[in-house]
């Protein structure tokens, strides 16, 4: 239907500029499943808007399904945000409990993204994550 799909680009085109207040409002307006959403915030993640982040998780029923739902290319938003090396993007998508052994279709982890990145405030946080989760 045109106007889901309109609807679609409209939160896909706001998640990859980072206008997170046009998110607010079109998560206010309508319901979007979990694809649409981690489609967004894999966009969100990729173009490094940490502010958007939380408005879309805050739409999701299940915000640890939307931090793992993989794109087309097969990474998770944890990804993009490691291989940016976006600490605050990162800082975002961790405050959800989710799986951080996501792998890409190559089997790359959340761990070797942010590793390859040299950031080593990603590597760090991810390092604290797994262990707060593992206790």
């Amino acid at each position: 239907n045109a106007k889901v799909q309109g609807d679609l680009a409209a939160l896909y085109s706001s998640a990859a500029a980072g206008f997170a207040q046009v998110l607010r409002i079109l998560v206010e307006k309508e319901q979007h499943n979990t694809q649409a959403l981690g489609n967004a915030i894999c966009l969100a993640a990729r173009s490094g808007h940490a502010p958007c982040i939380p408005v879309l998780l805050a739409a999701a029923d299940d915000a640890s399904e939307v931090v793992e739902q993989r794109d087309g290319g097969g990474w998770s938003s944890l990804h993009y945000a490691c291989c940016r090396g976006d600490a605050d993007v990162l800082a975002e998508l961790l405050k959800v409990p989710s799986n951080l052994d996501i792998i890409t279709p190559f089997h790359e982890t959340p761990l070797k993204k942010a590793q390859a990145s040299g950031s080593s405030r990603c590597v760090q946080l991810i390092m604290e994550a797994q262990t707060n989760r593992a206790c």
